[in-house]
């Protein structure tokens, strides 16, 4: 989402960063994740972190754009800092297409449904789900919680409650297809008329578990629409027959410690 014009001193930034920069208005675009992320109005997106933390975004970002499901990679720099700089997507970010929930629903069931379909043998990342269940456990003993991932539809109310869901059922979790892994509305393009563009941010992606993106369709319209009133069709429009809610529910709790 584009903020406020700001200024941005060539000299911060690398040679082969620099040409990016020139003779172009920048929007800071950054958001909670901690990188700093800008927009360029001359068509790009650019990611600044610290040393090495982009380079599997990087490598991640260029195959979901090598299969057609994300923006193209111009340049990936590692640095003082690491750089990113990507093309910007045609379309905009689904929180601009509210107007019609149920239509929502049904565009995101179907990018879902193609995602977890696919069966790549050249994917680049493993252990997702390993790194997943190992993140919850150490943000538990960090004190990390994150209480509004706890929807009321799924009954958890404590931190506590929430770790020992997972403790007790974090076995059930599965690698049982490709995800996204943060299946949010800002992480999704779409043109006109609701059509498909492309997807953006795939830090988390991997083999994993298709209940972590459910979980986060279902958190992230009703954290936009302010209402869990579409959740239920959004599941129905997936297929029940392959959603599990009490899974459902166990990745509302590990997300609490995400």
């Amino acid at each position: 989402m584009m903020k406020e014009t700001i200024t941005l001193d060539l000299a911060d930034f690398p040679s082969k960063i620099q040409p990016f920069l020139k003779n172009t208005q920048v929007f800071d675009s950054s958001s909670h994740s901690g990188a700093q992320v800008f927009y360029l109005d001359q068509g790009f997106y650019l990611k600044v972190a610290p040393k090495g933390q982009l380079a599997q975004e990087a490598q991640l970002g260029q195959w979901f754009w090598e299969k057609g499901l994300g923006v193209e990679l111009v340049t990936y720099l590692t640095d003082d800092r690491d750089y990113l700089v990507t093309k910007a997507a045609d379309g905009q970010d689904a929180t601009h297409f509210l107007a019609n929930p149920r239509k929502l629903c049904q565009v995101l069931a179907s990018i879902l449904m193609h995602l977890h379909a696919m069966t790549p043998d050249d994917f680049p990342r493993e252990n997702r789900l390993a790194d997943y269940k190992d993140l919850a456990v150490s943000n538990y003993q960090a004190g990390t919680f994150y209480e509004p991932a706890l929807l009321p539809r799924f009954g958890l109310k404590t931190r506590q409650e929430a770790y020992d869901y997972v403790q007790a059922y974090k076995d059930t979790l599965t690698e049982d297809c490709l995800i996204h892994g943060d299946f949010c509305l800002p992480n999704i393009i779409l043109k006109k008329d609701y059509q498909f563009d492309v997807l953006i941010d795939f830090d988390s992606a991997g083999w994993g578990d298709r209940h972590i993106d459910l979980f986060w369709a279902i958190w992230s319209l009703n954290y936009n629409l302010g209402t869990d009133g579409y959740g239920d069709y959004f599941l129905d429009c997936y297929g029940r027959d392959k959603v599990d809610l009490e899974r459902l529910k166990l990745i509302a709790a590990f997300e609490a410690f995400g």
